[in-house]
């Protein structure tokens, strides 16, 4: 018997199989959701400078981490083992920055300077596009953001 129906995962049939994996596997979501709530309670007592990047960074990650967690124990919940895999493989990245930069403050530096790497590569793609459909993109590429990247 197929667990869905026109609806996908997002409800219909979906719901008698989700009912009947969580009276099998209730305990591990029990645990799930106990683990989900630490995490917000510890992510609620924390106290963040807002202009200290070695705060400010790992709480960000932290809580990127358990949205990340809550989106594996959905997609599982639904039977999506896949995707789940997918979400887990992002959710080991973030860890593994996260780790990173409490074992070496100095990593910090290289994860941020990562996003401006990423975006000069991004703007200098654009920049030397001949598509069409990103002329529109290329307008707002000033002399300014040009010297920038060089």
């Amino acid at each position: 018997m197929v667990a869905y129906d026109e609806n996908g995962f997002l409800g219909g049939l979906i719901q008698e199989w989700i009912e009947a994996h969580r009276k099998s596997y209730g305990p591990v979501f029990v645990l799930a959701q106990e683990l989900n709530r630490e995490c917000h309670r510890f992510l609620d007592g924390r106290r963040v400078d807002p202009k200290s990047k070695l705060q400010v960074t790992p709480s960000v990650l932290f809580a990127r981490m358990v949205e990340l967690y809550q989106a594996i124990v959905v997609v599982i919940d639904r039977g999506m083992v896949t995707p789940g895999r997918i979400i887990f493989r992002v959710f080991l990245e973030a860890f593994f920055h996260f780790f990173a930069i409490h074992r070496d403050s100095e990593y910090l530096n290289e994860y941020l300077n990562q996003f401006h790497v990423q975006r000069k590569t991004m703007v200098n793609r654009i920049r030397n596009s001949t598509s069409p459909h990103l002329e529109e993109l290329r307008r707002p590429i000033d002399i300014n953001l040009v010297a920038e990247i060089r």
